[in-house]
């Protein structure tokens, strides 16, 4: 029994240590005090493309299935009136390419525009971001 509570308390204790080993300090941006003039000129840079920014991910997955639900009912219509068969589905409407990438990724500018700051530009390969 003593043994039984002892090896519960252990995992407890254990698991809390995992746990705490898996949450991260803060990343975001350091107080302001401690960024220098170009590194200040990028958060502002990062607050400027926040507010103007609309070509997202997700601004462009809601355009575009709007997109496709006009295309589709306006092509429901058509049949309706010519007395025809639906053959067409809504994904018949949407482009699947259409937000392949998008224009406005505040982050990794932001990341570019830091990195720019100490000099050098880590850059690598990989595949163009998808919108999910």
């Amino acid at each position: 029994m003593i043994l039984h509570a002892c090896r519960w308390l252990l995992t407890g204790i254990f698991s809390v240590f995992l746990l705490t080993g898996c949450v991260s300090p803060d990343k975001g941006l350091a107080p302001s005090k401690h960024l220098s003039p170009c590194q200040k000129a990028c958060v502002a840079e990062l607050a400027a493309c926040k507010k103007v920014c609309r070509n997202n991910c997700v601004n462009c997955q809601l355009g575009a299935s709007e997109s496709a639900m006009k295309g589709f009912e306006r092509y429901l219509r058509e049949q309706y009136v010519k007395g025809q068969m639906l053959t067409r589905e809504l994904k018949s409407y949407r482009d699947p390419l259409q937000c392949r990438k998008t224009t406005c990724d505040c982050q990794a500018d932001l990341n570019v525009c830091m990195q720019s700051c100490s000099g050098v530009i880590q850059k690598r390969l990989k595949p163009a971001p998808q919108c999910t």
